[in-house]
């Protein structure tokens, strides 16, 4: 696992309390898990770094500002930031989670996250998981079609990150739509990513994010069949023990979110408005059961 033991096991102390002995290997209850799924925290955008940056891209920047806000409210109000391995421990009935668990993930790996994202992550001693595209570290995100490409970390960079006590996974080698690709590109690309990240980190790789959220039955086989313990995907919503280990759901966050969107998507994975209607449709339906009963 890349991750700073002085940092990991500190953080596994507060996260999981052991079960009692006659409960060991059941099944528990655990609360949802938002697990939130950021790209971007720069101010390229304030700055006009990116110009006319495609949607996709200018989507997924979060101010530094913005992403302090967030990580600051789920401090103030006792949310505990977990490791994928506390969660899998969890799934096999070996711990349990704290009441607010919430897990942070970067995708792509990219430069600025250094600079912005991590010294905001250490002020709350929050661990996290960057997903790298192992083909492309130093490069830019050449996988995006039109203008604005973003530099992504570097070798040394991502060592920095471990030292740090931060934890690294794969996007693959190259960033490619792995449901539609042939199966022996596909486990190139996943075996590949997983056998040079541990080559140039020194540390075992365990976890996979899906490129373009693309992944289907296959997909998934293949990426246990190469050493991956989880993925995560882009399927909206909050895990808990059912979720498929190799297609976790994840919470996006966009450049759009406001405080009360962020704090709705913690505990829907909506945005507000979002989460206002489904909470109506639930409550008309709730209504008309009553009434039907009656």
């Amino acid at each position: 696992m890349c991750s700073n033991n002085n940092l990991t096991s500190s953080t596994l102390r507060i996260n999981c309390r052991p079960l009692p002995f006659n409960f060991q290997h059941k099944t528990v209850l655990t609360p949802p898990i938002p697990i939130l799924t950021y790209h971007q925290v720069s101010l390229r955008l304030n700055r006009g770094a990116v110009r006319h940056a495609p949607l996709a891209v200018e989507k997924y920047i979060l101010s530094p500002q913005a992403f302090s806000s967030q990580m600051s409210w789920l401090a103030g109000r006792g949310y505990t930031p977990i490791s994928l391995e506390a969660l899998l421990a969890c799934r096999r009935g070996e711990d349990v989670l704290p009441n607010k668990p919430v897990m942070i993930t970067f995708d792509d790996g990219y430069q600025d996250l250094i600079r912005y994202a991590v010294p905001i992550l250490q002020k709350h001693a929050f661990p996290a998981i960057f997903y790298l595209v192992a083909g492309l570290v130093g490069q830019t995100n050449a996988w995006m079609e039109g203008p604005g490409e973003i530099p992504l970390m570097d070798w040394d960079e991502a060592r920095q990150l471990i030292d740090s006590g931060f934890q690294i996974g794969s996007h693959s080698m190259h960033h490619p739509k792995l449901a539609e690709i042939p199966l022996e590109d596909v486990r190139n690309e996943l075996a590949d990513s997983r056998h040079l990240l541990e080559l140039r980190l020194g540390c075992e790789i365990r976890h996979l994010a899906y490129p373009h959220g693309a992944y289907n039955e296959a997909v998934q086989r293949i990426a246990g069949e190469t050493g991956y313990h989880s993925a995560v995907s882009i399927r909206i919503g909050l895990s808990n023990l059912t979720d498929d280990v190799y297609a976790l759901q994840r919470v996006p966050m966009s450049r759009q979110d406001s405080m009360l969107d962020f704090i709705c998507k913690l505990r829907t994975a909506r945005n507000f408005r979002k989460s206002f209607k489904l909470a109506r449709r639930n409550w008309r339906g709730s209504l008309k059961r009553a009434m039907h009963f009656e």
